[in-house]
């Protein structure tokens, strides 16, 4: 008797769908971020975080990020360190000559330990002779066992 693959298509679009949700879920909360940003911004002055001095490259971070959790199906925690990443870059440059951009750096990278130490890592990039290196190492008999068997091999 065949076993029926609707269950387990069901629960690939529920897990698909989960996804999805979990994504404008966490843009949404980004959001709220940036919200709570200005309105600390505004507590401390008549500008907002967009303007203030400090706040503003923070304020810039939220927007990107909720941007890109609200668009695409990129992995999250790639995004959010990609983000940094492109962030701590820019303010090392500006922090050569300027004390207050050093100060932003320290918190930039302070974000990126506390989000390590939380187990955000980046994927580590894929070697491109690491297939060719397993492919080289598996006999050509337990290659063609495989295939026979309908086992991927690479």
């Amino acid at each position: 008797m065949a076993e029926s693959s609707a269950p387990r298509e069901g629960a690939v679009d529920a897990l698909v769908r989960a996804r999805r949700h979990a994504r404008r879920g966490a843009a949404e909360w980004v959001l709220a971020l940036r919200a709570l940003l200005d309105a600390a911004a505004l507590g401390l002055g008549e500008k907002s975080a967009a303007r203030h001095a400090l706040l503003a490259p923070f304020s810039e971070i939220l927007d990107q990020w909720s941007q890109r959790l609200g668009g695409s199906e990129e992995d999250l925690g790639a995004v959010i360190l990609d983000a940094l990443g492109a962030e701590i870059e820019r303010w090392e440059r500006r922090g050569a000559d300027d004390d207050e951009a050093r100060s932003v750096l320290r918190a930039l990278i302070g974000l990126r330990e506390i989000l390590w130490e939380l187990g955000l890592r980046p994927h580590p990039e894929p070697d491109p002779g690491a297939r060719a290196f397993e492919e080289a190492e598996t006999p050509a008999s337990e290659t063609a066992g495989m295939a026979a068997a309908g086992t991927r091999t690479g």
